[in-house]
């Protein structure tokens, strides 16, 4: 009876050390940073990603690690289509990807910030979360982040202004702020 009990045991512990050995794990080189995601409307009405990456030499066909995103980039015209926005937090909340403390900005165009973002120094994500951190730090303002939003989603609390980004003479800027009324966007944009 004791030799059963020590086999189970054992068996017991093997298991257990089984799902600590992390067979799933993706090693470093086959993984790509993206700093920002740019979240648009496609030409046929459907929800499509553009990944900005730290390095050019990204593969979008790697294992993508969200862990160092800046930037959710929303286009407005997303934004107007409240069925897909709220699909789109469902999602990212259901999978937590994307990291809760990532900035949310929007923009009339994408296609703008991004093809002023190649020929910034920094990859544009990070140029980004650096130029919003600094106007919070000197007007002591909140932004909202990724897990504001999912918070206000099911709170129903506060009202957000997310930052409206647009590129002039090669420069990326906050233009106008948005606001998002309880996980809606449905609310009037502010200048």
């Amino acid at each position: 009876m004791k030799k059963l009990i020590r086999i189970c045991s054992l068996l017991l512990l093997l298991a257990g050390c089984g799902g600590l050995c992390g067979c799933k794990a993706v090693e470093l080189e086959d993984r790509s940073f993206p700093m920002m995601v740019a979240v648009e409307l496609s030409d046929m009405k459907q929800t499509q990603f553009r990944y900005v990456f730290a390095n050019e030499w990204s593969d979008i066909n790697s294992y993508l690690d969200y862990n160092h995103l800046k930037v959710v980039l929303i286009e407005e015209e997303f934004l107007e289509d409240e069925k897909k926005y709220q699909d789109f937090l469902t999602e990212i909340q259901k999978e937590e990807t994307f990291p809760r403390n990532t900035y949310v900005c929007v923009t009339p165009d994408a296609d703008e910030i991004c093809d002023t973002g190649e020929a910034l120094a920094i990859d544009v994500g990070t140029y980004i979360e650096n130029m919003l951190q600094t106007k919070e730090r000197l007007e002591k303002n909140h932004l909202p982040t990724i897990g504001d939003l999912l918070d206000d989603k099911e709170n129903q609390m506060r009202i957000w202004k997310l930052p409206v980004l647009s590129a002039k003479d090669g420069q990326i800027e906050i233009t106008d702020y948005y606001q998002i009324a309880y996980g809606s966007p449905s609310a009037l944009r502010e200048s």
